[in-house]
């Protein structure tokens, strides 16, 4: 049985504080269960844009500590170039409990079409009236052997060979021929959103993303079993491709 465990949520507010570049904007956005929820945003306004979420399944640490450091630090090479706007921590009280749910048993990534969630009202309110040119969406996978990426592009310029060569220096990749009841390739899936299965699962953040904020959306994978530094690595290999691609105009 997984041991239960707390962290502390000033690890994420007493860093968002600590920051004082103009540059960078840091929005509360709403409260949940006592918890700040914040929005940022880094760059010119009038730049092509990137949107970064990470941690809405709460037992998922490692994308909202490379969403931080992002913020901290990561974003100062292209800031001049890309726009960030980024959700650094979704699911606080999941977070802090180390589990999936929100503090009550809701998945928030398939909740986009709920009211009453502040969760899911933060989302909306950040996201209201723009447009990114790649959504990149952190998470892990604790039953996976290795790091995998869905990708969707109406473009059909796809980035997962490109990341994947970056991932794999850093950490395992998942090299099974299905992943997820999906068709995989290399640790990629390019899944059909309009399939009967993936319409059962009902209204999910990314597909709202997609749907409506954007042509290019990833969702990483990090394998749970690898060391944080490791799934973190991985994270950012993704992060630095996608943002590279983009800064250069393609």
């Amino acid at each position: 049985m997984k041991a239960t465990m707390q962290r502390d949520y000033s690890h994420v507010t007493q860093r968002l504080a600590s920051i004082h570049d103009l540059r960078i904007r840091i929005e509360e956005l709403e409260q949940a269960d006592g918890y700040p929820l914040f929005g940022v945003s880094i760059g010119d306004p009038s730049l092509p844009a990137i949107y970064i979420s990470a941690g809405i399944h709460g037992n998922e640490p490692s994308g909202v500590e490379m969403a931080l450091r992002w913020i901290e630090d990561g974003h100062a090479a292209w800031s001049d170039r890309i726009r960030f706007e980024i959700l650094p921590c979704n699911n606080p009280r999941g977070w802090v409990n180390d589990v999936r749910e929100n503090g009550h048993g809701i998945d928030l990534n398939w909740a986009f079409d709920r009211d009453d969630l502040p969760e899911i009202r933060a989302i909306r309110r950040f996201i209201k009236g723009k447009r990114f040119a790649a959504v990149i969406d952190l998470h892990e996978d604790w039953e996976s052997p290795g790091f995998y990426l869905y990708e969707l592009n109406r473009r059909q310029r796809y980035l997962s060979d490109a990341i994947m060569e970056r991932v794999a220096a850093v950490c395992p990749i998942n090299r099974n021929d299905v992943i997820e009841g999906e068709n995989a390739v290399n640790g990629a899936l390019h899944p059909d959103l309009n399939s009967p299965r993936r319409q059962l699962r009902g209204s999910g953040v990314p597909v709202a993303l997609f749907d409506e904020h954007t042509d290019h959306l990833m969702t990483t994978e990090a394998p749970t079993d690898a060391p944080l530094e490791t799934r973190v690595a991985a994270h950012l290999a993704v992060i630095e491709t996608v943002v590279h691609h983009y800064a250069d105009g393609k």
